[in-house]
């Protein structure tokens, strides 16, 4: 397998972090077509995953000397991204930082995946170690997640522009009986 280098949104390859002296490069993983189940119907999806991460300018030169890599945007790496779930904060001092949400609307309505009430914690990171396996915490709140997302898909739907903008069709009695 293997990751590619992306860019940020200001298109660097590195950005400065808020710590003094550290990096931030974002690799991807674009993981195989699996087929999924949706509704009783069968579709393929691909699965993008991203990773952060964070050294020295020092030891991002000796790691990309090492493999023979010119760190641009698209530049193919040797690895994978795997993900790490837990009950616990990754973070001590910012124990916000990685709970898992299903998507942007249920982090804005403060909605996280959750076992027993506990926020599930998700981060993902990049190694060379193929056989790495990632380590997820199935979630116990599954069903108010789907009637969220349902409600959400639903509200969606109906504030379409094409829809705001239409106007209400009129029948007259003749063809409401054809």
């Amino acid at each position: 397998m293997s990751v590619k280098i992306i860019e940020s949104k200001n298109k660097n390859v590195f950005e400065p972090t808020k710590k003094a002296g550290l990096l931030c490069l974002a690799v991807e993983e674009i993981q195989a077509d699996a087929a999924l189940s949706l509704d009783g119907k069968f579709a393929n999806q691909q699965s993008r995953r991203i990773a952060f991460i964070f050294r020295s300018q020092e030891q991002f030169d000796a790691i990309f000397k090492a493999m023979n890599v010119e760190p641009k945007a698209g530049a193919v790496l040797d690895g994978i991204v795997s993900i790490k779930e837990q009950l616990e904060p990754f973070s001590a001092t910012n124990p916000m930082n990685g709970i898992k949400y299903p998507n942007a609307a249920a982090k804005a309505a403060g909605l996280a995946c959750t076992v027993a009430g506990k926020p599930v914690y998700r981060d993902t990171f990049y190694t060379t170690d193929e056989n790495t396996e990632d380590i997820l915490v199935p979630h116990d709140n599954g069903t108010q997640i789907q009637e969220f997302v349902k409600n959400m898909n639903a509200s969606n739907k109906a504030n379409t522009p094409a829809l705001a903008n239409a106007a209400p069709v009129t029948r007259s009695r003749r063809n409401a009986t054809a």
